[in-house]
């Protein structure tokens, strides 16, 4: 079993498309847990420029395609590792992928160091439930591996349970057991398992 044990402070970012909705954040430190719900990019930035975490992993894509192609590099090695995910050029996807961008950008300029991950792929390589198999699912399998802190108090929704997700894969970051998928910048990360089982 892994130990997520890590005295690095680690901040999940669950980002929503638009700033009228809300962004969860989560902060993982020795295995407690804190989350908070937020709007608009400057109250990520103050809580984050706050809390100083050594690491700040994004779901959202921070990065395009390049010109003329549908897919990035990283995009492209999810596909070949048969995870689920959605395109960053499409539609629904587009406000989301242009708040990253904008975001890692900002979070850069205060000297933060800034990953883009994705909690589905994460789960898929912990062999944890995704959400859509219930929130309830979910949150117990995450809490089996030990996190403690609101895990244990209350029900987390679903943005929350995906930064935590975020977060754990920071743990693997400093493990040094992560692989960086692609060459855009800031770097796409996940977890390195051996022999990942799927859901």
């Amino acid at each position: 079993m892994i130990n997520f044990y890590s005295k690095k402070k680690i901040a999940g970012v669950d980002l929503s498309a638009k700033e009228k909705r809300k962004t969860a954040v989560c902060l993982l430190q020795e295995n407690k847990a804190r989350f908070f719900l937020l709007f608009k990019d400057r109250e990520i930035i103050s809580l984050l420029k706050k809390e100083k975490p050594d690491l700040v992993l994004i779901d959202a894509c921070l990065s395009k395609p390049k010109k003329g192609e549908a897919l990035r590099e990283c995009d492209k090695k999810l596909l070949l590792m048969k995870i689920r995910f959605f395109p960053c050029l499409i539609p629904s996807m587009k406000k989301l992928t242009e708040r990253g961008i904008r975001l890692a950008k900002k979070l850069k300029r205060e000297k933060m160091k800034v990953f883009e991950t994705y909690p589905g792929a994460i789960q898929d390589l912990l062999s944890l439930p995704r959400k859509k198999k219930g929130r309830e699912k979910l949150q117990k399998a995450l809490s089996s591996l030990g996190i403690e802190g609101e895990i244990k108090e209350r029900k987390l929704t679903h943005d929350e349970l995906d930064a935590l997700t975020c977060a754990l894969c920071g743990v693997f970051y400093f493990k040094k057991r992560f692989m960086f998928l692609g060459r855009e910048t800031p770097r796409f990360i996940l977890p390195k398992i051996k022999n990942p089982a799927r859901n």
